[in-house]
């Protein structure tokens, strides 16, 4: 026979995970709920009326082993103190696959600064460079500007 202060000790502890049991299940009340605000989306790049035109002379020498090769217009900033910087991001810019001649034409361009990048991605790509210095289109509005054919060099 149990003595009695093994009883109610065992008493004790079973009353006590009761009440803490019960006081863990869940309420059949209505769940909370809150407003969220939806998150923005990004803005398209506005799309203009002007279009650059060329050809790469020698895009397989470069790159010899992909077949699918882009050209980008890159927005050119300037530095007030001269100088400046491109961004690409292939995700929103411009860019026009080559055609088999290394031809393209990057349309919806609005007026501005541009340098032109030629590439299987934004990554690998390269700027087109006219004595190793970067070239910097200025675009006019609805205008077609013809770089013409372009050799890069490896």
């Amino acid at each position: 026979m149990l003595n009695s202060r093994r009883f109610y000790f065992f008493l004790i502890l079973a009353l006590t995970s009761v009440v803490a049991l019960s006081a863990c299940q869940a309420r059949n009340e209505a769940p909370v709920t809150a407003e969220v605000e939806p998150v923005a989306e990004q803005p398209a790049l506005p799309q203009g009326d002007s279009v650059l035109l060329g050809r790469v002379t020698n895009p397989a020498e470069i790159w010899p082993n992909d077949s699918t090769l882009y050209a980008y217009a890159a927005p050119f900033f300037p530095a007030p103190e001269g100088g400046g910087m491109f961004i690409l991001e292939q995700a929103i810019h411009n860019r026009i696959e080559l055609d088999a001649d290394g031809a393209f034409a990057i349309q919806g361009l609005v007026a501005g600064e541009y340098v032109v990048v030629v590439g299987p991605d934004s990554e690998r790509g390269r700027d087109l460079r006219i004595d190793g210095e970067t070239v910097i289109i200025d675009l006019g509005e609805k205008e077609q500007f013809d770089i013409g054919a372009v050799t890069i060099t490896p």
